[in-house]
């Protein structure tokens, strides 16, 4: 390879640094349970809300 072609860089070289100086942080499974679980919360407060709403228009409908 010519020097004009050549840019110079060896792709080779700096994989392994490059891929230390990228390192991310392992990730936990607490955001996710947390959301999870928050989630589970907000439908269970809509559904009990719903069933309220529900049982009002029925009982409503039965004239008690």
């Amino acid at each position: 390879m010519s020097s004009i072609a050549s840019n110079g860089w060896n792709s080779h070289s700096n994989t392994s640094s490059t891929a230390r100086a990228m390192a991310l942080p392992k990730d936990t499974d607490e955001p996710a349970i947390r959301n999870r679980l928050s989630n589970l919360r907000d439908t269970l407060l809509v559904l009990g809300l719903q069933i309220v709403f529900r049982a009002t228009l029925i009982l409503r409908r039965w004239n008690y």
